[in-house]
């Protein structure tokens, strides 16, 4: 994660890519714990102030480009629920990606607009300038 989010060498659209893959898993995980929940923690049922987050992720096309911040906020806040975490302790029994967590974990840095090299490049230029003026 931090060659596509940090410094890399990787070109612009190979980032991309992978950010689009990430995406990808992170929306299906959080989907599938979801709907596991059902089975591994049915004798914990979600809260109503629960339920909105829950059918708003329900709802999420994972072959969405990106996480914004809204969403990230949204998985976040689902993954810390005691259904998901329950869940989430049943994982052998069911496929999710091995690296599930870790991204749950750091959603809120995937849900970080991204900011291409040209752009950071003409930001640095913007802030020199204007120091130097």
């Amino acid at each position: 994660m931090n060659l596509i989010y940090g410094k890399n060498p990787f070109p612009e659209d190979e980032r991309m890519e992978y950010r689009r893959s990430i995406t990808a898993n992170v929306i299906d995980s959080i989907q599938t714990l979801i709907d596991m929940a059902e089975v591994y923690a049915e004798d914990m049922p979600f809260q109503k102030k629960d339920q909105h987050a829950i059918r708003e992720l329900e709802d999420l096309d994972s072959t969405l480009d990106d996480i914004d911040e809204e969403r990230a906020a949204l998985i976040k806040y689902v993954w810390k629920l005691p259904q998901i975490q329950k869940t989430y302790e049943h994982r052998s029994n069911y496929y999710i990606t091995d690296s599930a967590a870790f991204y749950f974990d750091c959603v809120d840095t995937i849900g970080k607009p991204v900011i291409t090299r040209k752009e950071h490049k003409n930001n640095i230029q913007k802030k020199l300038s204007a120091t130097s003026s």
